[in-house]
């Protein structure tokens, strides 16, 4: 388990300013769960894909949603990114994302066999070991709904082996991909957390 340091703060608010990434403002929910105590507080980030809720096209809904969650969770969560489908526009806030050492990343959208879907060949580039068995829980779970769940190839796994690492999972864009990812994947990252600082 990790703290949530000066490195995490500063390199998220001042680290993407170009016009391929967007930030969604600070919400009440936000700031009530900042002020809340927590007993182990990990910090996530969420990176939303998409060209259209990035153009405004589209609400946030699933990106408000997975930051609800996380919060929820006692999660420490800013504002979700968003960012263009593009492979090197997502490799670029990925990696910057990185850097600033959160305990857990969940990009949205970009899982399927759309034209931008790069989500899981650009996060694999990042990935010390995957764990194909929580990413098929996280499509059996969406399958109880749909079975357009298994058209999902997004990731799970962790950046680092045997030192403390970050966890990243790749969700669908919907709510319903969004929901079925955390409630695989919040279940036992805190186990992850812990067995990377080991």
């Amino acid at each position: 388990m990790r703290h949530l340091s000066n490195t995490f703060l500063t390199g998220h608010s001042h680290m993407i300013r170009s016009a391929v990434t967007r930030k969604e403002p600070a919400t009440k929910l936000e700031k009530g769960a900042m002020s809340a105590p927590t007993r182990k507080q990990y910090c996530a980030v969420v990176i939303v894909v998409s060209d259209r809720v990035l153009s405004k096209e589209r609400p946030n809904d699933s990106g408000t949603l997975a930051r609800e969650l996380l919060t929820k969770a006692g999660y420490l969560c800013p504002a979700p990114l968003i960012v263009a489908e593009r492979a090197n526009d997502f490799r670029t806030v990925l990696s910057a994302q990185l850097a600033s050492k959160p305990d857990f990343i969940m990009s949205i959208g970009g899982t399927g066999v759309t034209a931008g879907a790069c989500v899981p060949e650009v996060t694999k580039e990042f990935l010390a070991a995957d764990f194909p068995g929580l990413a098929t829980q996280i499509i059996m779970q969406g399958a109880k709904s749909t079975p357009l769940a298994g058209l999902s190839r997004g990731l799970v796994g962790v950046t680092t082996i045997g030192k403390p690492g970050t966890v990243v999972a790749n969700s669908p864009s919907s709510k319903g991909g969004v929901k079925d990812t955390l409630e695989v994947v919040l279940k036992v990252l805190p186990s992850i957390l812990k067995q990377l600082a080991e």
